[in-house]
């Protein structure tokens, strides 16, 4: 029998989840058309690091990147990888993938819908319509996703509907390190503090991640509290973070009295492993979201979050994974007051997350559900 040929379409950071693919079944052959890449490529190839490392000014960055991105995309549909597909995979979406459907023809299509392009962009869901419309299977990383998604889309048929969630590729380097390394080492490999407790405020640069509101609420502790803490803002994302807006994150950081600044280092998955061991306290609020790998990463090393009410983690609380819920960003530093004064009793529960974070983003337990996928479509 003739090997079907999924050929995937990601943008760069996707790319790093979709090259765990190599776990997939000996049944089809699965090819990445990456954004940022000409070249099609099968099962190893990191391109946008390449990228990533020259760190061009952001604006420039995101300038360029597009333009790539959407001559890279173009060049796809005419290669003979796409031509040869029996699946076409949709990682993200883009409002210029309208140009795919034209080359659709007697192609299935899978979409993955990621919280950015569901919750965020409103707008562009008018757009997207005809997509989800002429997919086979559209995929989701929680159920709450997939029924805000139905809800709002009430004409697509709901059998086609899927949930599958992505794997991490930093979950194996984590989880093994942070058997190995304590927090102090951890630390000092990455060379924070070792007297403080590490405040890790969102997992990236955006503005999404409300980190002005946090860090205003955080000015609020009292002194004795503040000299405790060390604050960390991640924002080594590739495209998205405006030097505008950093600026007003490290001004507001100088503004609470903590000790603290941005860090904006691109971290290989041995650094981001220490990186995450460090996070003691990751407070993670932004405005929306459909499932946080980097949440998940921090928890898996018995590390304290801080998460919102409003976000749809339900299937995280309903596995007995413990995180400090706040119903409004306001009330983080009373939350984090309190952490801080009786961390020993919130690191020995967290401590009982680490078995339970596994299944959700391990590549070990979500592969089978991704080779169903492609052998059923």
């Amino acid at each position: 029998m003739k090997k079907k040929r999924v050929l995937n379409f990601c943008n760069g950071v996707v790319s790093f989840n979709v090259e765990r693919m190599k776990y997939t079944s000996s049944e089809y052959d699965h090819y990445v058309a990456d954004k940022y890449c000409p070249k099609v490529f099968k099962s190893e190839g990191n391109y946008i690091e390449r990228i990533t490392q020259k760190r061009l000014p952001n604006k420039v960055n995101i300038f360029l990147l597009e333009l790539v991105g959407l001559w890279c995309m173009i060049h796809h549909l005419y290669s003979k990888s796409f031509k040869r597909s029996d699946i076409v995979h949709l990682s993200f979406i883009e409002p210029f993938y309208l140009f795919i459907l034209p080359f659709l023809k007697r192609k299935k299509l899978i979409v993955s819908v990621f919280g950015s392009d569901f919750y965020r962009f409103r707008f562009f869901n008018i757009i997207r319509y005809p997509l989800y419309k002429r997919a086979n299977i559209i995929t989701f990383s929680s159920k709450q996703t997939l029924k805000d998604f139905s809800d709002y889309y009430n004409k697509i048929p709901k059998e086609k509907y899927r949930l599958v969630r992505f794997g991490t590729d930093n979950f194996s380097e984590i989880l093994k390190l942070s058997k190995d390394v304590s927090v102090e080492e951890a630390k000092r490999n990455m060379g924070f503090p070792l007297d403080k407790i590490l405040v890790v405020v969102g997992i990236n640069g955006i503005p999404i991640a409300q980190h002005l509101l946090i860090l205003e609420s955080i000015a609020k502790l009292p002194r004795t509290l503040k000299n405790k803490i060390h604050i960390v803002v991640p924002a080594s994302s590739l495209v998205g973070n405006s030097d505008k807006y950093l600026k007003k994150v490290r001004q507001a950081i100088h503004q609470t009295g903590v000790s603290g600044d941005i860090f904006q280092e691109w971290l290989t998955s041995k650094q981001m492993a220490y990186f995450r061991k460090s996070s003691e306290i990751l407070i993670n609020l932004p405005k929306t979201d459909q499932f946080s790998a980097s949440m998940t990463e921090t928890l898996v090393c018995g590390n304290i979050v801080v998460t919102g009410s409003w976000l749809p983690y339900n299937e995280l609380y309903e596995s007995g994974v413990k995180m400090e819920v706040v119903e409004d960003v306001s009330s983080v530093n009373e939350v984090l007051n309190y952490i801080v004064e009786n961390k020993d009793f919130y690191f020995l529960n967290c401590a009982k997350n680490i078995p339970l974070i596994p299944p959700f983003v391990s590549w070990g337990f979500v592969k089978e559900d991704w080779n169903n996928l492609y052998l059923e479509v």
